[in-house]
């Protein structure tokens, strides 16, 4: 953040502009910006291997990812996917958790396109 003159803050405050959001904020407010937040709710960021696969597809039963589909083509279950992103053989994936149940998701990076969430279904093998 850097000290503003533009005056679109007023009153017992000073402005502050953050040049990553393009916004003003009243001085001394504590800053999160959204994709450090999202990334303090990944139990864990594995540092990915040099020849790490990255995931392409969702293998979904139900409305409910059941898998993945990596860029080797190669389709995984879900719990192996978690396996091999702690092991860095999954790239742009953090390990989360609900309950007792960890699972993947995106670590933020500003670009929606690379999200889980945004990535097309894919139909597991035998079911084609």
């Amino acid at each position: 953040m850097s000290q503003c003159v533009c005056g679109i803050v007023k009153g017992i405050f000073k402005c502050a502009y953050s040049p990553e959001s393009g916004k003003h904020y009243p001085k001394g407010v504590i800053f999160i910006d959204g994709q450090n937040l999202a990334k303090q709710a990944l139990d864990q960021i594995p540092s990915p291997a040099p020849d790490a696969k990255r995931i392409v597809g969702l293998v979904k039963e139900g409305g409910r990812i059941t898998g993945y589909q990596l860029s080797d083509t190669s389709i995984v279950e879900k719990q192996q996917a978690v396996d091999m992103a702690k092991q860095g053989q999954i790239a742009g994936v953090g390990i989360a958790h609900r309950g007792e149940t960890e699972y993947l998701k995106s670590i933020p990076d500003g670009s929606e396109n690379n999200n889980l969430g945004s990535l097309p279904s894919v139909s597991p093998v035998g079911n084609a």
